[in-house]
């Protein structure tokens, strides 16, 4: 009895660790020899330039990009942000002429992360619409099964993520002024926001 339960734990720590391991192992090699940096180049061109800073109130939609239901400041959770620890909030916008997107991640201060080592957005090559949309699927097969290697748990392999980030960058960022509705009139403008009125 002893040994037949054994067996069974065996068998089930193989199928949740060991097979995963090996099928990842097997496709992220194949997926690098599919890249191209002509390719990535011209993507990076057609995606929208995050805006270098955010409001901190972390609206639905900033600067016509709008919030990652993957990276939310209003949701707690363990998956939160797995994917850019450090992030407080990602916002996304789909290019106006190819299926790629950008991904924008902020600090808690609604600064642009630009490093990946510090939870920064990507370039997608597909942006993610719903779960009934193909292009959902090819997000996920396309720029985020890739990134599991440097992203899942609490460390993260540096070759793997130094490789995607070369094909996936953070993309680049322009400074857009930031836009404040106060109804009170004292207000200081110091810091380089700008006030609507």
């Amino acid at each position: 009895m002893k040994s037949f339960l054994r067996k069974e734990i065996v068998k089930c720590l193989v199928h949740i660790f060991v097979i995963p391991y090996l099928l990842f192992s097997i496709y992220y090699p194949i997926w690098l020899l599919l890249q191209s940096d002509t390719y990535t180049k011209e993507s990076i061109e057609k995606v929208p330039l995050c805006p270098c800073r955010v409001s901190t109130t972390w609206d639905e939609k900033q600067s016509n990009f709008t919030t990652d239901p993957a990276c939310n400041v209003r949701k707690s959770g363990f998956w939160n942000c797995r994917f850019h620890y450090g992030a407080a909030e990602c916002y996304r916008q789909k290019s106006t002429t190819a299926s790629a997107s950008a991904q924008c991640c902020y600090d808690i201060n609604g600064r642009w992360i630009s490093d990946w080592k510090k939870g920064a957005g990507t370039l997608d090559f597909y942006y993610p619409e719903s779960w009934r949309n193909i292009s959902t699927y090819q997000h996920f097969f396309s720029d985020v099964l890739s990134y599991f290697s440097c992203s899942i748990g609490g460390t993260r392999i540096f070759t793997s993520c130094k490789q995607y980030m070369r094909y996936r960058p953070a993309g680049k960022c322009e400074i857009i002024p930031l836009l404040y509705a106060y109804k009170d009139t004292d207000v200081n403008l110091s810091n380089g926001d700008f006030m609507l009125i």
